[in-house]
């Protein structure tokens, strides 16, 4: 068995780093491209599966991205600052279209199990093409004297 072939060599390591890390920028982007063309009503089955899909996926590849990521540090120092900032940047997108599905996805659950989303769905319709004017408070003066209040 040749060195190169060897599965725990650097190089092997790095090769296998980068695979994996152009798979999850991949699904990164096509969920971010889903989210910045999605417009209402939304398909809340669609985005929980793809968000069930996307977390199920992101997750083992984490763990494995990060156990390179040490295995590469004992490599050298410079190695692993790149793959680092490489795989943070994959991390903190993650997390920002996690969290925009999981906001849908509850913004929709709060709206529908709500028991009267029907009336709220037409109130809301109505109030947000009008503008309403609520009648004037009048509010008692104090003059110092409890007597006049």
């Amino acid at each position: 068995m040749s060195p190169k072939s060897k599965p725990d060599t650097l190089e092997n390591k790095i090769a296998l780093f980068n695979r994996k890390h152009r798979e999850i920028e991949y699904k990164l982007s096509r969920q971010r491209k889903f989210l910045t063309s999605l417009k209402k009503p939304y398909n809340i089955k669609e985005i929980q599966m793809r968000f069930d899909n996307l977390k199920q996926e992101f997750e083992p590849t984490s763990i494995l991205l990060n156990e390179l990521i040490i295995s590469i540090e004992n490599a050298g120092q410079e190695v692993s600052r790149f793959y680092k900032l490489e795989f943070e940047k994959s991390e903190d997108e993650y997390f920002s279209i996690m969290g925009e599905m999981s906001e849908i996805i509850s913004d929709s659950d709060n709206f529908n199990n709500h028991p009267n989303s029907t009336v709220k769905q037409s109130i809301s319709w109505t109030i947000s093409n009008q503008q309403i004017r609520l009648s004037e408070i009048t509010i008692p003066k104090f003059h110092g004297s409890i007597e006049h209040w």
